[in-house]
């Protein structure tokens, strides 16, 4: 097997057209980044069962982000590179409300809480699906942020493959950071 390919079994899988969907320059297959694509298979699984949604990645400029909050979730061991999940303001207080079954309004604690609940999911489906492949990964917490320039964060992590995915909810980020 492909050591970048997602393992047998995965509940869903992003096709080629998904993967091919960049929304930056895509450093999947380096050494850095090797076997990130299990973060955008754990996203777009973690997303269905937990919030019911279908993430379809699209292509989008960094600059759509806007304000919103991200989990950033460290990995050591057999990779070294960091899972982030970001959620734009909207995004997040949506996904807040089928995370707790309720309405938040503009409670940003909630949102908050929504997204490391995500990220830490993510992460956790992350570690099962190197272990698949005989990859060990120690999975710390993930670090919550409040990003208010997307693009510029973006930037900041240039070893990085970040996508764009589309669902009712409204645009979700995932991406990969090397060495963080």
């Amino acid at each position: 097997m492909d050591p970048d390919q997602t393992p047998a079994g995965a509940q869903e899988q992003m096709t080629d057209d998904q993967a091919g969907a960049l929304t930056g320059a895509s450093l999947r297959g380096t050494v850095a980044l090797q076997h990130s694509r299990t973060v955008f298979d754990a996203a777009v699984q973690t997303f269905a069962s937990v919030c019911g949604v279908h993430l379809r990645a699209v292509d989008r400029s960094y600059g759509s982000f806007g304000a919103g909050v991200a989990s950033v979730t460290c990995m050591s061991g057999g990779v070294m590179w960091s899972a982030f999940v970001g959620l734009p303001d909207g995004t997040a207080r949506e996904a807040a409300a089928r995370v707790t079954g309720r309405h938040t309004g503009e409670d940003k604690s909630t949102a908050d809480e929504a997204v490391a609940r995500l990220g830490n999911i993510i992460s956790t489906q992350v570690g099962a699906l190197l272990a698949t492949i005989d990859v060990t990964a120690d999975v710390m917490l993930p670090a919550m942020c409040h990003i208010d320039n997307f693009p510029g964060f973006v930037r900041r992590y240039d070893m990085g493959d970040f996508r764009c995915f589309s669902s009712e909810m409204g645009d979700v980020w995932v991406g990969v950071i090397a060495g963080l």
